[in-house]
């Protein structure tokens, strides 16, 4: 729980976390705020209207966007399975980020939204940060 966060932290405050990294994260959140509105849930009522939240430090695309023009970013690693309920919205970051001049890697594989999954996302991040030999 915080790949949405971990990269919120680093977009938004790169000379204090030079990296990121996300295992199957929530990382499109005007997609979940519009779904929600539609399904009539109540996330919707615990975040800011969605004009508000477009192109605020919440938005992840737009502090992608940002901070692509700065001279240190963080590097980022993203990963999420194919069978994660979150792929969508994790394969739209991907996309975003290939057009962007990152140190970013997008890794995907079998895999839902499950602790198996998470396990070998970290083994991933390790190996990424070079704290782990492959």
């Amino acid at each position: 729980m915080g790949g949405f966060g971990a990269f919120k932290l680093a977009l938004n405050c790169p000379e204090t976390f030079g990296a990121g990294a996300s295992i199957a994260g929530a990382l499109n959140m005007e997609r979940l705020y519009r779904r929600d509105l539609a399904e009539r849930n109540e996330l919707h009522n615990y975040m800011e209207p969605i004009d508000s939240f477009l192109g605020s430090i919440d938005d992840l695309f737009a502090a992608a966007k940002r901070t692509n023009a700065l001279a240190v970013k963080p590097r980022l690693f993203q990963c999420c399975g194919t069978g994660d309920f979150t792929l969508t919205s994790n394969l739209e970051f991907r996309d975003i980020m290939r057009e962007l001049s990152y140190d970013y890697t997008y890794e995907t594989g079998p895999g839902g939204h499950d602790w198996e999954y998470f396990d070998k996302g970290m083994q991933m991040i390790l190996f990424w940060l070079g704290l782990e030999k492959a």
